[in-house]
């Protein structure tokens, strides 16, 4: 008899240390299951992916009205929007390899799919934008928007203006009051409703966007 109490004693440990040990494994697959799908898109055309996510980067999917924090892999859909909060830095890599860097408190949403024109609409701060693809290209802000024509440009969207500046290559620059063709070297700045202005350069305002185009990148690298 003491010998069967003993056999069943060790069977309820054993069966004890299987249950536990299922038990971590399948909250281990949820974890790991979350993570897959924190990633994963929920579309038929991925258009960009997190290249990069330093401090508060966070995603709003199309359909939802809530942010979550943007793991660095994570696929982005049209409709999709990207946020950077304050001391904060991002980078995307478009489906068309081109690539964009996000200062500090920028917002923006991604537009069409990239077998059409790829869109970007910044609502709000600064992104650094190196393409070399052939595709149309475009930049829109509530004050101009921006066609690229392979390049490097930068654009900014404060409260009430909006600035462009070209690094290389050529960016067309149009709001409702008209339209500029800026190469490299100049810049295009819109306030409200007010004509775009022309910036050649050597102006102080072409030296703040390339500090600002300096910062991004050095961000980027870090």
């Amino acid at each position: 008899m003491r010998k069967r109490e003993g056999a069943t004693r060790v069977s309820r440990a054993g069966r004890a240390a299987i249950g536990s040990l299922l038990w971590r494994t399948g909250l281990a697959a949820a974890a790991l299951l979350l993570a897959a799908q924190a990633l994963a898109a929920d579309c038929t055309v991925v258009i960009a992916r997190v290249a990069s996510a330093q401090g508060t980067v966070e995603l709003r999917r199309a359909q939802s009205m809530q942010w979550s924090a943007a793991a660095v892999e994570a696929e982005l859909c049209p409709g999709d929007s990207l946020r950077v909060g304050e001391r904060s830095r991002a980078a995307l890599r478009l489906a068309n390899d081109s690539n964009l860097r996000l200062d500090q408190l920028t917002t923006l949403t991604l537009g069409t799919a990239p077998e059409r024109a790829s869109l970007i609409e910044l609502l709000r701060g600064a992104i650094n934008v190196i393409t070399r693809t052939p595709k149309p290209f475009e930049v829109r802000t509530p004050f101009l928007n921006a066609g690229v024509e392979g390049t490097e440009f930068l654009v900014r969207v404060d409260a009430d203006t909006a600035q462009v500046a070209v690094f290389e290559g050529k960016v067309s620059v149009a709001n409702n009051r008209g339209a500029l063709a800026l190469a490299s070297g100049e810049a295009a700045f819109a306030a409200g409703d007010a004509p775009l202005l022309l910036i050649g350069e050597g102006t102080s305002e072409i030296q703040r966007l390339v500090i600002a185009r300096g910062l991004l990148a050095r961000a980027s690298a870090d």
